[in-house]
């Protein structure tokens, strides 16, 4: 029996007298000891609404709420013999008879359980209170509310071009000329503004009255500004330690004596004999020299001293000085976290010049809050919300006015046990919540706050969590509650072997000390209760020319060995950003291992999306070139660079369209000699499919006509796989979304947040993922690759702000206005700007340990880089990137990928290996039955009324019937011979893919059955089809010549030459009508077609095809009709 080490700290865990925060590691049954607590506290209360579980998302909610349904089953089962297991059924037998006792019935009625999400819960609270949170109705929050901030910003524009002289107009028209008047610029940063407003919103109130900003407000942001100057000085202060502070006063004043007298701008006002280390904001000029003393331009501890440094070479006290800087540097050169607010120091703004930014922020205050009433218009016109405001709403219905709403005291009686899980990843709103939720909790009143998480997998900085909201509570408390402080060490997930290396490797990567200003959180070891296995953790690096194709190969073909020897191990692919999975997805592809990836494949890198995109963007702009020599060499017509450069070129020349300029070669108006008559083939039936389409435009959604050129371009056929058809339709579904008449702009961005999600069978797919989306998941095997590649920088809004952490959990909030269009980063926003890098290279060592620390029996890691032929040496990875913050600790384990093991077939990366040729309805060759007649022309040209049919809607049953048969009659021709099981199943997706109204779907499938019945029992019919000792035989023969000035298509549906002899038949799937006769309908039939007949027949016996018979087959009847000459 393995010995668990924190055994006590869990039955601490478990005191439901106690408000706790639990620390849980990566692996240490966090969840179950959440499940353990709350079925304890079941057995205590007289209601189980009395306690909530809140969590961040519906599948740990949903987990979380299945795991106690489990455990109370399990109450009528007999005792296990696992001890954690006989702990779990202990706790549930006790709440089981509490259930009984009460008639809760919780296992028919797990609803009972309060487990929400913050968003479930904030969504409560409002809906209890409508009237009180300004929302009339219940209203429906939506998970893409990018259309709304979009429609509120030109809301806010709309309304200044309606009355310019508003009030907020001129600071409006500032804003916009500091941003050079760009506004999509301004679109793009509001948009930002508005998405994190829950972040921002609550704070302005502590800055400005937006209706009556003065410089009072200004003052109070410069207070808080002296405030943060304050508390960074005392963090270097203590830092340095005061043994080295005695030393280095004297010695700062000894440097700026001479760099005073080198005449050096920086000391120009600085009296020595006033320089002090004590941390206080009237200080900052001087810890900024000293920052600028010990540390280089880049940020890096100095080597080496000189006159420039304020240390010239001399004796005497110059050398006795110099080398007590240089021991002093030397000693502290081992503190990377002070060296990190040194550098924070360099960049430190000075405090007496920060009055260049008030006038923006000034500007700011007063365009945000209309820019949110706007949105908040948009709300209520939608019946929408994002979650945003349902948070921001939530905090309002629980206290007004800094008192307790009736809502509030109503929930104080309800609630009595709150468990918080994840709570590392809570934010500033999220803290607030909680603390309004027990606000009126005391010592001793039998009311628990239970807190668990892992500041080490603190991950979500980017949606505002606040890691040193969870440490600073962790150590003062909320509120009126303070929190008994328990850690958890035991890793029941990970094998010794990957315990034992996380440890070793991050207590170098993470810092050794925490920072709640800087969200550094210091490492602490796990201990394995699994035993060791003979997988050591691997480092793999690729260093040749196709190093990124290399990795993916190596980690592909790992996968594959660990796939045969243990088919149902869990394996996960990871990386920290979706592009950086690519190749790995590509080569699974390839291989045909079965793998699942949600929300990675952007629907953008489908060569099918890329098509319709370019189709989409050419029809609605005819004078977009680029559009059109991108579909002009796309699939959908396939011609070649340098035709296409000749017919750009012809476009110029003529300033014309290059639609018209194609059209104009094919009615040999243009001379183009790079065009054949191959070329000729395709370009006829692109031009009349094109031409035809904008006949049809107006009757159409935008979707459904794209949708048919699309499918009459071949666009399905050329990309037949599920993959390109599903995202197809999901562009098409995008489109329906969107108002109408919309910009492609906001097509494409639209189309930025789409994904493919892969779905297959197998019960051990191997799965794809972020690093961010794998938290609270495991694996037996974990890959972690692309670890060189750098993340990209978010888009700043109007402002950069920092909320720093007191001791009462508010924050201490720093504005700076973002820079002018195109300037150069300045002050304050400089700052922030590099006070954020700091913390996100903080997280970033998180995340890697976040994802190492899933990893079940082996861990595998991999990056690119080159070698130094110089140094004989591998290049590290750069120090921002994931590798790069374990490198010291990996270098002398890392695996060369050898070359030779990997095949070029394993190296060669493509983006999708299911395009294909639009299929050509002619085979333009030497045969002496070309579909093309050349010099085009017929000894006997036809009526030109042949060609003016009217035109037919798409829509209609009888042409989408139509179209199927023929569709049906060219495959079986080709050889498609399916049973009527399949038969059946493939009319009911024609129906679908045709759009048939439901109500329609049945009549189609009957008559298109009975039509395909008649077919297959028609011997005439399938000898025709089949072609058995046929000379010739060809479904879809197209004919193209020219006439009247104008190139013509033709296209004829089977013609079979046999014995000397062309039979020539159409298909027509119409029949009698109602009191019709057959001789009625046959002789209709005649009149109507026998002039296109008759066209086919010419152009056939100009082809040199023998003697021709003419024959109209209609399936529905299956009759037979000769057509004479």
């Amino acid at each position: 029996m393995v010995d668990i080490i924190d055994t006590q700290a869990r039955i601490d865990a478990l005191d439901i007298q106690q408000s706790i925060l639990c620390e849980a590691p990566a692996g240490s049954g966090k969840t179950e000891l959440l499940t353990q607590r709350f079925l304890k506290l079941l057995a205590l209360v007289d209601q189980p609404e009395k306690i909530w579980a809140i969590t961040f998302t519906k599948k740990a909610a949903q987990e979380m709420q299945d795991r106690i349904i489990r455990s109370l089953r399990k109450a009528s089962d007999p005792e296990p013999s696992a001890e954690h297991e006989k702990n779990n059924w202990q706790l549930a037998i006790a709440a089981m008879a509490n259930d009984q006792q009460n008639g809760w019935n919780l296992i028919q009625n797990p609803g009972r359980l309060n487990v929400r999400t913050f968003d479930s819960l904030c969504a409560f609270l409002v809906k209890n209170l409508p009237l009180n949170t300004s929302f009339g109705a219940a209203v429906q929050p939506v998970e893409n509310p990018q259309p709304l901030y979009q429609e509120a910003v030109r809301s806010l524009l709309n309304a200044y071009d309606q009355n310019p002289e508003a009030d907020w107009g001129p600071a409006l028209e500032r804003m916009l000329a500091h941003r050079d008047n760009l506004w999509t610029d301004f679109e793009k940063l509001a948009i930002e503004m508005l998405r994190s407003r829950d972040q921002w919103l609550h704070a302005l109130p502590l800055v400005f009255d937006p209706a009556n900003s003065s410089d009072e407000d200004l003052q109070q942001l410069q207070q808080m500004l002296h405030a943060h100057a304050t508390d960074l000085l005392a963090q270097v202060f203590f830092g340095l330690g005061t043994h080295n502070v005695s030393e280095l006063e004297p010695l700062m004043q000894f440097c700026i004596c001479n760099l005073q007298q080198e005449q050096n701008d920086s000391v120009a006002d600085v009296k020595n004999t006033d320089f002090s280390l004590q941390p206080d904001a009237r200080n900052i000029v001087f810890f900024r020299l000293l920052a600028n003393s010990l540390l280089t331009q880049k940020g890096e501890w100095k080597k080496r001293l000189d006159k420039r440094s304020g240390f010239p070479t001399g004796k005497g006290i110059n050398e006795q000085n110099k080398k007590m800087m240089q021991s002093i540097i030397a000693e502290l050169s081992d503190n990377d976290q002070l060296r990190m607010l040194l550098k924070q120091l360099q960049e430190f703004p000075d405090l007496a010049t920060q009055n260049q930014d008030q006038d923006i922020i000034r500007d700011l205050m007063v365009l945000l809050p209309q820019l949110v009433a706007h949105l908040f218009l948009v709300f209520r016109q939608h019946n929408q919300v994002d979650f945003a405001e349902i948070s921001l709403k939530a905090l309002q219905a629980l206290e007004h006015d800094d008192a307790p709403t009736d809502l509030a005291l109503t929930l104080d009686y309800q609630l009595q046990h709150l468990m918080v899980d994840e709570f590392q990843d809570t934010s500033f709103s999220q803290v607030r919540l909680i603390d309004k939720l027990t606000q009126n909790w005391h010592p001793n009143d039998g009311k628990t706050l239970f807190c668990v998480g892992d500041a080490m997998q603190s991950i979500y900085g980017f949606r505002a969590a606040k890691v040193g909201l969870f440490m600073n509570i962790r150590d003062h408390g909320i509120g009126n509650i303070s929190l008994k402080r328990i850690r958890l060490q035991s890793n029941f997930r990970s094998h010794q072997q990957v315990v034992e290396w996380v440890n070793q490797t991050f207590s170098q990567v993470l810092p050794p000390k925490d920072n709640i200003q800087y969200s550094a959180v210091s490492y602490h070891p796990s201990t394995a209760v699994k035993p060791a296995l003979p997988l050591p953790v691997t480092v793999h690096v690729a260093i040749n020319d196709h190093a990124e194709s290399s990795e993916a190969a190596h980690v592909v073909e790992q996968i594959r060995l660990i796939k045969q020897q243990a088919p149902s191990a869990s394996i996960a692919v990871l990386a920290k950003n979706r592009s950086h999975l690519q190749p790995t997805i590509e080569l699974l592809r390839r291989q045909k291992i079965p793998f699942q990836a949600v929300d990675i494949y952007s629907l953008k890198k489908l060569p099918a999306i890329n098509d319709i995109c370019l189709l989409h963007e050419a029809l609605r702009y005819p004078g977009n070139s680029l559009a059109w020599l991108s579909l002009m060499h796309s699939p959908l017509l396939g011609l070649r660079l340098d035709q296409i450069a000749s017919i750009n070129q012809l476009a110029l020349a003529e300033k014309r369209t290059h639609l018209s300029i194609l059209s104009g070669i094919l009615n040999q108006d243009i001379s183009a000699p790079d065009i054949t008559l191959p070329d000729i083939s395709r370009i006829v039936y692109f031009i009349e499919e094109i031409t035809q389409a904008y006949q049809y435009k107006a009757r159409y959604f935008e979707q459904q006509w794209l949708d048919m050129i699309w499918r009459r371009l071949g666009g399905y056929a050329i990309y037949p796989d599920s993959n390109s058809h599903n995202a197809v339709h999901s562009y098409l579904q995008l489109i329906s979304q969107l108002d109408q008449p919309c910009s492609m702009r906001e097509v494409h961005e639209r189309l930025e947040r789409l994904f493919i999600n892969t779905t297959v069978q197998e019960s051990a797919p191997v799965q794809i993922m972020t690093m961010h989306k794998s938290k609270g998941l495991e694996f037996d095997h974990v890959f972690l690759v692309g670890l060189n590649k750098l993340g990209r920088n978010d888009d700043p809004g109007f402002l950069l702000w920092e909320e720093t952490v007191q001791s009462d959990n508010e924050a201490n909030l720093l504005l700076a206005p973002i820079e002018s269009r195109g300037g150069v980063k300045t002050g304050l926003y400089k700052y922030l700007s590099e006070f954020n890098k700091i913390k996100q290279k903080f997280e970033q060592g998180r995340l890697l340990y976040v994802a190492c620390t899933r990893a079940i029996q082996s861990l595998h890691l991999s990056f690119c880089t080159t070698y130094d032929a110089e140094t004989d040496t591998l290049k590290p990875p750069s120090a921002n990137s994931l590798a790069g913050e374990i490198w010291p600790e990996i270098q002398n384990a890392v695996q060369v990928i050898p070359v030779a093991n990997l095949t070029p077939a394993a190296t060669e990366m493509s983006v999708s290996n299911s395009i294909t040729r639009l299929k050509q309805r002619v085979s333009i060759n030497s045969e002496p039955h070309s579909g093309v007649l050349d010099p085009w022309r017929l000894a006997s040209p036809p009526p030109e009324n042949l060609f003016n049919h009217p035109v037919l809607d798409f829509n209609t049953l009888e042409r989408r019937l139509g179209t199927v048969i023929h569709r049906f009659l060219e495959k079986h021709a080709a050889g498609w011979n399916p049973d009527n099981g399949s038969v059946q199943n493939w009319l009911l997706n024609e129906a679908l893919r045709h759009a048939i109204p439901q109500v329609e779907q049945q009549t189609f499938i009957s008559r298109a059955s009975r039509m395909l019945t008649n077919i297959s029992a028609d011997e005439r019919l399938q000898w025709l089809l089949t072609g058995d000792g046929a000379d010739y035989s060809r479904s879809e023969y197209q004919l193209i010549f020219k006439t009247g000035g104008r190139v013509r298509t033709l296209i004829i549906d089977r013609v079979v030459v046999h014995d000397n002899t062309t039979w020539l038949v159409d298909y027509k799937t119409s029949c009698p009508k109602a009191g019709q006769t057959l001789e009625e309908f046959l002789d209709h039939e005649s009149q109507v077609y026998q002039s296109q007949m008759d066209i086919y027949r010419k152009a056939l016996l100009a082809k040199n095809f023998p003697a021709i018979k003419m024959y109209l087959y209609f399936p529905e009847i299956s009759h037979w009709h000769q057509l004479l000459s």
